[in-house]
């Protein structure tokens, strides 16, 4: 167990529905580092090490959910985040790998080590680990870990852009702007209002009829069970490149049938789904941030919400036709976005049952990710 913190120094919260769907996921599941996320920036160019740990420490600081301590309480798990900009655990760990026979090989080796550790809520662990590999004169990676019960992509993104805002002005000797971050309490505050407003039943009277209707999940899995640990890293890649002709003609037919680039990636998803299961229709997961118009756009902490969007898809469909379905589907799912997939399970009565909303999940990250650590361009 993990031993409870004064309060002078700390504040108590309850988890957010999205922690708590990750903690229950945890219990139930055998793997035992399912839920750590992590990416690599690299930098190339004049970059001060002893500013950028400063950095990010700081960053850190600010971000009080990323430091959770998760106990167990007579109420049950509950988080211990600080009060204030406090640092409760070591921040970076600097490491200069250009001795090494193949320096880059070496990085990757010390971030696959981490990555394969076990990190559970109640492993009694710190929940982030930074590194700083450098692997030539100029040529840095800054290696960021954490529990997915502290971060969601959005978040993830939003903290390491605060670090190199903090680098940035430090190295430039300008005043640094205010922290964008409010406290994590805020967003449990305003969960817990939302649940208990007359929209949260409109919500579930919702989604309790969407259930209903959902056709059975497909899978492209032939595997029964995934291994112990490192599902997250057994991943397929594939890099398409449209031809520079393509591009001027889907852009222009978007533009006039107002849809986006995401809704003909995700009509292309479904539409592949079907063919090679010949079953319509398709049910895929899909990440709602439940970001905008709330507090939680300025905190650092998972709300993402993964719930299941339903298409039919028809063989006399084209892309486009297929696209403004799935543009209306994603709006009809979008209106009732805060209600938490663990709730609509619980609703349903498959929590804990095996059963699945969805098939596969459609994670798109359309955020930018290229960050500047004053002057020095950083690539995750």
């Amino acid at each position: 167990s993990i031993e409870q913190l004064p309060a002078n120094l700390s504040i108590e919260l309850e988890l957010s529905g999205t922690q708590h769907g990750i903690w229950l996921a945890e219990q139930m599941g055998h793997q035992v580092n399912a839920y750590s996320v992590a990416h690599c920036v690299e930098l190339q160019g004049d970059v001060n090490s002893d500013c950028l740990r400063a950095a990010i420490d700081q960053g850190l600081a600010e971000a009080d959910c990323v430091q959770a301590r998760f106990v167990a309480t007579a109420q049950g798990l509950r988080q211990q985040v600080p009060r204030g900009a406090q640092l409760w655990h070591g921040g970076c760990d600097v490491q200069d790998l250009r001795s090494a026979a193949n320096p880059l090989t070496a990085a990757q080796a010390c971030m696959h080590a981490d990555l394969v550790q076990p990190l559970q809520l109640d492993g009694g662990l710190p929940l982030y680990r930074h590194l700083l590999l450098r692997v030539g004169e100029q040529h840095w990676l800054w290696y960021q870990r954490y529990h997915h019960a502290c971060v969601d992509g959005y978040s993830f993104a939003a903290l390491s852009r605060r670090i190199a805002e903090i680098y940035s002005a430090r190295r430039q000797e300008r005043v640094l702007a205010p922290t964008p971050f409010v406290s994590f309490a805020e967003v449990i505050e305003e969960q817990a209002q939302y649940r208990a407003a007359p929209s949260w039943v409109a919500d579930r009277e919702f989604w309790r009829a969407y259930v209903a209707g959902l056709a059975r999940p497909q899978s492209l899995s032939c595997r029964e069970a995934l291994p112990a640990s490192l599902a997250n890293l057994e991943a397929l890649r594939s890099r398409v490149q449209l031809s520079a002709e393509l591009l001027p003609a889907l852009a222009a037919r978007t533009q006039v049938l107002r849809l986006s680039a995401t809704d003909l990636l995700m009509a292309g998803v479904f539409a592949y789904l079907q063919r090679m299961t010949g079953v319509s229709p398709q049910v895929l997961g899909v990440p709602f941030m439940r970001r905008m118009g709330s507090v939680a756009s300025r905190a650092v902490g998972p709300v993402v919400n993964v719930l299941p969007v339903q298409v039919q898809v028809m063989p006399e469909h084209n892309l486009w036709q297929l696209a403004e379905h799935v543009l209306a589907a994603l709006k009809q799912v979008r209106k009732h976005q805060r209600y938490d997939a663990e709730q609509v399970q619980r609703d349903s009565g498959l929590l804990g049952a095996g059963r699945s909303l969805y098939g596969p999940l459609l994670n798109l990250k359309i955020y930018q990710q290229d960050l500047d650590f004053a002057g020095v361009p950083g690539s995750t």
